[in-house]
């Protein structure tokens, strides 16, 4: 198991733009798919919190 920290700046809530739809997608696809590894999401603004709880719940 590996422990991955992702810097998620750039998905500022309510002002994603393709770059940042594209990151978030990714990022849910990656976490989806590798249940075996830890996340840590950290930022320095306010994140898409319900969004990445919505990816949580996938797993």
């Amino acid at each position: 198991m590996a422990l991955i920290a992702v810097n998620t700046r750039m998905l500022l809530k309510d002002k994603l733009d393709g770059t940042g739809w594209f990151a978030f997608e990714t990022l849910k696809r990656i976490v989806i798919q590798h249940p075996e590894h830890r996340f840590i999401f950290f930022s320095t603004v306010n994140l898409i919190l319900s969004l990445f709880s919505a990816i949580i719940l996938c797993r």
